[in-house]
This record gives C-alpha cells, sequence and structure tokens, in this order.
C-alpha cells in the first residue's frame, strides 16, 4: 500500500475543538435554557392543577376523610410534643419530620 505524500493541510484539533465547543453552547444554551423554563412552567401548571383537583376532591370527601387529611407532618409533630419530649424525638425519628 502507498502512502500519499506531504500533508496538504495540518490542523491541530484542540483549539478547533475549543471553538466548535463554544459555538455550540452560544447556539444550544439559549434553546436549552428555553426548554428549561418551559419544563418548569409545565410542571407548576399541573402542580397547581392536582392542588386545586385534591381540594376539590376533599369539599366532596366524608367528615372522616376530610379530618385524616388535616393531619400534616408538623400538626403529629406539634401533637407529639404536646404529649412529652420523648414521644416528639419518637415521632421526629420515626417519621423523619424536622424538629423545630
Amino acid at each position: 500500500m502507498r502512502h500519499a505524500g506531504k500533508h496538504c493541510q495540518w490542523v491541530r484539533g484542540a483549539p478547533v475543538d475549543e471553538a466548535v465547543s463554544a459555538l455550540l453552547l452560544e447556539v444550544r444554551a439559549p434553546a436549552a435554557i428555553d426548554v428549561a423554563l418551559a419544563v418548569q412552567q409545565e410542571i407548576t401548571q399541573r402542580v397547581d392543577q392536582v392542588a386545586a383537583l385534591r381540594g376539590t376532591q376533599l369539599k366532596h370527601a366524608p367528615s372522616s376523610h376530610r379530618r385524616y387529611a388535616e393531619w400534616t407532618p408538623e400538626r403529629f409533630r406539634r401533637w407529639a410534643a404536646s404529649i412529652g419530649p420523648q414521644t416528639e424525638g419518637l415521632v421526629i425519628g420515626r417519621y423523619q419530620l424536622n424538629s423545630r
């Protein structure tokens, strides 16, 4: 097999890689930010929809279900603290609630 003669052109790869990377970031970064913002907006809208739906469902739920839904982790921790510090510590540790 014969090899060609002299190279007609030779370019170092690192500067080319840097230039291409910079160009891609310049072109793609705004698009990526736009996509991320659109996704965040969609998630926020869905969370709001779920919260509204949950509120609607609770309005029509039996009173025992509504009372159960009122027991948030913070309310449960306060209830345990009203019994005593050991009970509060047990509840915080068992259910991994944040202490005050």
